[in-house]
C-alpha cells in the first residue's frame, strides 16, 4: 500500500476543512512504450498529490471549493500540475 493521510475538521454541523496526501505509481502505456525505450524511460511515473478545500452541506444549500497540487516524477523528469475546482 502507498502512503496516505486524509484530515477533515469539523467547524460546524454543516463546514467542513480538509486536506489530503498521498502517494501514487502509475506504469507506462502501451501507446508510449516506443519513445520511453529510446529515451531509457521504461520506469514506472511515482507521484505526490496534495488537495485542500472546504466544503459546506445544510441542506438544499451546498457548496466545495479545492485545490490540488500533483508532483509526478519519471526517472530524473519532474512534472507538476496544479488544480483549483
Amino acid at each position: 500500500a502507498l502512503p496516505a493521510l486524509n484530515v477533515l475538521y469539523r467547524l460546524d454541523e454543516g463546514w467542513n476543512l480538509y486536506a489530503n496526501t498521498e502517494g501514487s505509481f502509475g506504469s507506462v502505456q502501451y501507446s508510449q512504450m516506443p519513445n520511453r525505450v529510446r529515451q531509457g524511460l521504461v520506469k514506472p511515473e511515482k507521484a505526490r498529490t496534495w488537495e485542500f478545500g472546504t466544503r459546506y452541506d445544510q441542506g438544499v444549500l451546498r457548496a466545495e471549493i479545492g485545490a490540488a497540487v500533483k508532483e509526478a516524477a519519471v526517472k530524473d523528469a519532474e512534472v507538476k500540475d496544479v488544480a483549483v475546482a
